[in-house]
């Protein structure tokens, strides 16, 4: 074969690789994006039924679940808003993990979802919050 020809086969391969990695990257990020709006949304409509949960004891038939974000309710006060989050995509199993760092009433608190994607409704798998911080009118109002 001449040499002429391999070069051109080499920069035909070449540009073909370079068109799929072009592909896959742009794939990549507009799911990514995708996964960031849909947990992003998740995430509020969770803390917005967070906010009108009651605190205090859950009935008997409450759920784990239920009883759980009470008690972190009840810890932590309400929910103001997110600082910071990081989320990702999973598609084998198909989920959105979500690790945010929030404030609420009594101070912050590093959060923890989990959404399945069971029949596309996304359902809350996990939710955990682990207390970081006492909020500066909270530390006022234990010195005082």
């Amino acid at each position: 074969m001449p040499t002429g020809t391999k070069l051109g086969w080499t920069i035909v391969v070449a540009g073909f690789g370079l068109v799929l990695l072009i592909i896959w990257i742009t794939y990549s990020r507009s799911k990514h994006r995708r996964d960031e709006v849909l947990a992003e949304r998740l995430i509020n409509e969770f803390h917005q039924q967070y906010n009108l949960t009651e605190i205090g004891k859950a009935n008997e038939d409450s759920s784990p679940k239920l009883v759980r974000i009470r008690q972190i309710r009840t810890e932590l006060g309400m929910f103001r808003r997110i600082r910071s989050c990081k989320i990702r995509g999973f598609s084998e199993p198909p989920m959105l993990t979500a690790e945010c760092l929030s404030r609420f009433d009594r101070g912050e608190a590093q959060e923890s979802f989990i959404f399945g994607d069971y029949q596309k409704d996304h359902p809350l798998r996990s939710y955990s919050a682990t207390f970081l911080r006492v909020a500066v009118s909270e530390r006022r109002n234990a010195i005082q």
